[in-house]
């Protein structure tokens, strides 16, 4: 807790109000990337809602959440092939989208 008695969590969760305010006053999207657990265990290969750091707050204005995950190789080391999961979508479907990633660069293309 702050100080000011008021929370990092609701803070946070202001700013995000606020800044979501502004970009649908200007007509621009907002993008926000947040980082995922380390702490996370592997288990299950993929992603999911729960996973990134400040879980919640972001989720609950987002109108779209989407996780960006490489996969690892036999080897242990991490391929060319990706993976885009729609894991929130206010106005449309959620799913999958296969991707082939491009390290140098940083980027990624639909398989």
């Amino acid at each position: 807790t702050m100080s000011s008695g008021v929370t990092s969590r609701g803070m946070l969760q202001s700013i995000f109000h606020d800044v979501k305010q502004v970009a649908q006053e200007l007509k621009v999207p907002l993008v926000v990337v947040s980082q995922l657990r380390r702490s996370r265990k592997y288990e299950e290969p993929n992603p999911s809602l729960a996973d990134p750091l400040n879980s919640g707050v972001p989720e609950r204005e987002a109108d779209l959440v989407m996780l960006l995950h490489r996969k690892f190789g036999a080897d242990g080391r991490r391929t060319s092939d990706a993976l885009a999961t729609v894991e929130l979508n206010r106005y449309g479907p959620n799913g999958q989208i296969p991707l082939r990633f491009f390290p140098s660069t940083f980027w990624c293309e639909q398989r």
